[in-house]
Parts: structure tokens; C-alpha cells; sequence
């Protein structure tokens, strides 16, 4: 059996609303290889996701404004196309692992993370 080399160049969608965040998440994953787009928001998020190609994996946040993380999770829960996309909470919620486990994400990530944590993320749950 051969080994499989390790998620390089994945398409990754961050939303987040915190700009330090999404620029230290964006330059981690950048720096690795993979393209990162970035959305402040749940509305935003799923204007990018109109576009072609889908991403292999987004990063979410959960406490946003104008559409939150669980806003658009629901959101893209009930589009077929969209739904196939995996998702990683990334927050600071109190309650993350119910959270995660109601909104039937891929996995989570509690705030403050690591770059360890975001890249085995990455790594685990981007499909190509």
C-alpha cells in the first residue's frame, strides 16, 4: 500500500469576521500550498460559493455579523450542491462540541487554536 502524500494545494473558504484571524489563518495555509479565500460573513461566504470550483474545506466561525456561523451552515446544509463541502468550526463558543454536534459539522476547533491544529485540520478534512 502506498502512503499518501499530504494535502498540498487544497481550495480552503475561511469565514471569520476578525481580520487578525483571517490573516494569520490565511498566511498559515497559504504558506503550505493550499488557496485561501476569505469571507467576513455567512452572506459573504456564500456569494464565493456561487463560483466554480467549490472549495475542499471551509474554516468557520460562529459569531459573526449580518449571517452567522450557524446561519450559514443551515444555509448551505440545505443546498445539495454546497453540503458536500466539509466544515471545521473554528470559535471561541463556550459550548463548541454541542455546537459542532447540532450543526453536524466535520469537525472543531476551539479559539485561541494552533497552527498545528489548523494544518491537521486542513490536512484531515480537505478532500481532493
Amino acid at each position: 500500500m502506498v502512503e499518501s502524500e499530504p494535502m498540498k494545494n487544497a481550495r480552503i473558504l475561511l469565514i471569520d469576521d476578525d481580520p487578525d484571524i483571517a490573516a494569520a489563518l490565511t498566511d498559515l495555509l497559504t504558506d503550505q500550498g493550499h488557496a485561501v479565500q476569505s469571507a467576513r460573513n455567512g452572506k459573504e461566504a456564500l456569494v464565493l460559493l456561487l463560483a466554480e470550483p467549490l472549495p475542499q474545506l471551509i474554516f468557520l466561525d460562529l459569531t459573526m455579523p449580518v449571517m452567522d456561523g450557524a446561519q450559514f451552515r443551515l444555509a448551505q446544509l440545505r443546498d445539495r450542491r454546497l453540503s458536500t463541502v466539509p466544515v471545521v468550526l473554528v470559535s471561541a463558543d463556550r459550548n463548541l462540541a454541542a455546537r459542532a454536534l447540532e450543526l453536524k459539522v466535520d469537525g472543531w476547533l476551539p479559539k485561541p487554536t494552533t497552527a498545528e491544529q489548523v494544518l491537521d485540520a486542513a490536512e484531515r478534512f480537505a478532500s481532493s
